[in-house]
């Protein structure tokens, strides 16, 4: 008999599990993804011990690699294979190796590849990290490839020390020099906070010569922090590609203020490791000498952000929504597909479901466009799954204005789990929307419906 994850016990599960020890307690439990068993072994003759091993990163301060690296701990890596490959993607969660105990940092290392040109994504919709999209990793048979994935932040200073903050004020206030084409997310820590602040708004400002930083003029409205105000803490804000377009080579200035109180960001001293191309400001627009704890991700890697839940969590489950395949429809801003992820539920808390991913033209039963791909589960919390596909610049092309469908589809289902239900995002996307088929044939259209999902397109 089909069992459904009822919406409050799953999330009421998932938010008793803290989220270090999640992988600790998934390697206890034996869950180990199935990714963990790719590869045929010696008596496959495609399969000659390639393979593929490094770390995800991101720089502690940006420009400035001898300052050191922030580990991407348990954000996942999904690796898509050539078309011809005849293997599913394996996956692996960042710093926690199958069968072996938590490393608490960024590493990975998958065997038994066949050679052959594979794209890499790197994603974790709940953190404060950007998807990353790595194309052309080509695997040679017999060798295994180091290959570090690193983010690109426009500005990074992710530095949390004892001490290291400033006296509490309303506003604050970094400059930084920007590359990319659109706004991605800006992150944060703080040290302290007001009892009454609620939150934290981020805010960019463009460079004016003749007027002091406070003064700067506003590219777009404020926008807050969602979640719970607390220190140590990454708090995060998102936006979609299309939002705040960008200007490569301008200055701009981060903006950064408690709502309703104060606000006491952590910051890194000046000295020659610092980032070299911006400074704080308080309230009055007085120059620091230290950067702020923020990061700023934006459009500067030849990739856009097309849809992105811009919300904390996961999503939710609803009631009449289980099918064996479902579709996110997406209007076409870049030249192909990049990337796709999405969280996928099955049967009695079975997260380690198969699926196939296709691209369509307009709807699900649209002209395909690109080839199929199937990948492997990656563990995110009880019987959630996070699901990931990239491909190479070109693989699938789409014309800009243009309706796409992905659908995701089960392969080789569990016997008591033929189907899933998709977590549905409680910020709705406008240039699309949710296609259900409970058998796998026949397809609903789900309006204002939006699958907890995220689209990333190549631009170029």
């Amino acid at each position: 008999m089909r069992a459904f994850i009822t919406t409050t016990g799953l999330l009421a599960a998932i938010a008793s599990v803290p989220r270090h020890h999640q992988a600790a307690d998934r390697v206890a439990a034996g869950f180990e993804p199935r990714s963990a068993r790719v590869g045929g072994g010696p008596s496959d003759s495609r399969f000659r011990l390639s393979g593929i091993s490094g770390f995800g990163q991101s720089p502690v301060v940006a420009g400035h690699p001898k300052a050191g690296f922030r580990q991407l701990y348990e954000s996942n890596l999904f690796i898509s294979a050539p078309n011809n490959a005849g293997i599913t993607g394996p996956t692996r969660r960042l710093g926690a190796p199958p069968g072996a105990p938590p490393r608490w940092d960024g590493f990975f290392s998958v065997d038994n590849l066949p050679s052959g040109r594979y794209s890499l994504l790197v994603s974790q919709p709940v953190f404060w990290i950007r998807p990353k999209v790595v194309a052309n990793v080509t695997l040679q048979a017999g060798i295994e490839l180091a290959l570090n994935i690193t983010l690109t932040p426009d500005f990074s200073t992710a530095v949390r020390v004892d001490k290291q903050w400033p006296q509490p004020g309303t506003c604050w206030y970094q400059t930084f020099l920007n590359s990319g084409v659109a706004l991605s997310s800006v992150s944060m820590v703080l040290a302290g906070a007001s009892t009454s602040t609620t939150a934290v708004t981020a805010q960019l400002l463009t460079q004016s010569s003749s007027a002091p930083v406070t003064a700067w003029p506003p590219i777009a409205s404020a926008k807050p922090t969602l979640s719970k105000i607390g220190t140590n803490t990454d708090l995060w804000i998102r936006w979609r590609s299309s939002e705040v377009p960008l200007t490569p080579g301008q200055t701009y200035a981060l903006k950064l203020c408690g709502v309703g109180g104060d606000i006491q960001p952590y910051y890194r001293a000046k000295d020659a490791n610092s980032y070299s191309s911006g400074t704080a400001y308080d309230v009055l627009g007085r120059a620091q000498t230290f950067d702020l704890n923020a990061v700023v991700f934006t459009d500067n890697d030849g990739t856009a952000i097309t849809l992105i839940k811009r919300t904390p969590g996961v999503g939710d489950l609803r009631d009449g929504f289980w099918g064996k395949a479902w579709g996110q429809s997406f209007t076409a801003t870049g030249s192909s597909l990049a990337a796709v992820d999405s969280f996928l539920v099955g049967a009695n808390h079975d997260w380690n479901i198969t699926v196939q991913w296709s691209v369509h033209k307009d709807n699900p039963s649209g002209v395909q466009v690109g080839p199929p791909k199937t990948t492997f589960a990656a563990f995110q919390a009880d019987g959630y799954g996070l699901h990931g596909v990239s491909y190479q610049p070109g693989e699938v092309p789409l014309v800009v204005g243009h309706a796409y469908t992905v659908v995701i589809r089960v392969v080789d289902p569990p016997f008591d789990s033929d189907g899933f239900n998709p977590s549905i995002s409680d910020d709705v996307y406008k240039g699309g929307h949710g296609w259900q088929s409970v058998d796998g044939a026949s397809w609903m259209p789900r309006p204002n419906v939006t699958i907890a999902a995220t689209v990333v397109e190549w631009r170029f």
